[in-house]
């Protein structure tokens, strides 16, 4: 399927089959970094400890319980 639109493969948001509108979607990650220090030498070490949980948010604009906001 060279040249296919992908985007429209997607499928919709949805919660328990009911589908709902989205206004506005944020991904986040982030990485912890430790600070090695030694009383005997100069300067410190600084070792990555990994990938956090990536965070998911998402705007959805709900009215009269879970009908889509006008």
């Amino acid at each position: 399927m060279a040249g296919a639109d992908v985007l429209e493969e997607l499928i919709g948001p949805a919660w328990r089959g009911v589908p709902f509108p989205l206004v506005h979607m944020d991904t986040a990650g982030s990485t912890d970094m430790v600070e090695h220090k030694r009383p005997d030498q100069d300067g410190w070490h600084v070792e990555s400890t990994g990938a956090n949980n990536l965070v998911v948010s998402a705007s959805i604009p709900f009215r009269n319980n879970i009908r889509p906001a006008e």
